[in-house]
């Protein structure tokens, strides 16, 4: 099985230098609100950190794992990349990338084929960006294992599907070029029959022409020449 997400609210708020500032006090809220399941609640606790700091990695990163609790996984993925635009721990940087790569990995699982590939080849990308950050991430090293195999399996499968493609287009014009013969044929065949046809009824009006003629012939009565006086 996929190793899942890193869920990990990132309770670094804390820790003393972040004990009374705002948006860490709002990232704290949040966190207790995620943990009793009220998502909404979270979210709003974490977009006010959000507007106290616009640069707070770590709300960044616990927004992501509230869209994925809400089954948002297109939102959480921008969450997750904001996070690793400003977080500076190595650690919690790597985290995030894991969680890009997931979403995509769970993507192209339900992807169509087309785009079943580009997926694959992102959720790669994300999971080498995590282990550049964090080496000793095993959870990454163990999906991108997997990803790569989802991969030749999926290229594999796109070749098969291409030669069934080429197989059934070479099939359907065979069957147009038979269906195109026999149209020729058929075509042959009517303008040969009416040439035939009318053949027979120019031989038919000749054998008309030629039994009036003999009627005629067989009608007409000698005619004998009168004298008016006789030798």
């Amino acid at each position: 099985m996929k190793k899942g997400l890193l869920f990990s609210l990132l309770l670094m708020c804390a820790v003393s230098v972040h004990a009374q500032t705002e948006d860490w006090k709002q990232i704290h809220i949040g966190n207790r609100e995620f943990r009793s399941g009220r998502y909404d609640a979270a979210e709003v606790a974490y977009r006010k950190a959000l507007l106290q700091s616009p640069n707070n990695a770590r709300a960044y990163f616990n927004l992501g794992d509230t869209y994925m609790a809400k089954k948002n996984p297109d939102a959480a993925m921008q969450q997750f990349k904001l996070a690793t635009r400003y977080e500076k721990n190595p650690h919690i940087k790597s985290m995030a990338f894991h969680n890009m790569g997931y979403i995509n990995q769970r993507a192209a699982l339900t992807a169509p084929v087309e785009q079943r590939q580009q997926f694959l080849l992102q959720a790669i990308d994300n999971y080498k960006d995590a282990l550049r950050q964090n080496p000793d991430n095993e959870q990454s090293r163990y999906n991108l294992a997997l990803c790569q195999k989802q991969l030749k399996k999926n290229k594999g499968s796109d070749n098969q599907n291409n030669k069934k493609q080429q197989d059934k287009n070479q099939q359907q014009k065979q069957q147009q070029k038979q269906q195109q013969s026999s149209q020729n044929q058929h075509s042959s065949n009517q303008q040969q029959q009416q040439s035939d046809q009318q053949v027979q009824q120019l031989l038919n009006l000749a054998r008309q022409s030629e039994e009036q003629a003999k009627e005629k012939v067989n009608q007409a009565q000698p005619k004998r020449k009168n004298k008016k006086n006789n030798w």
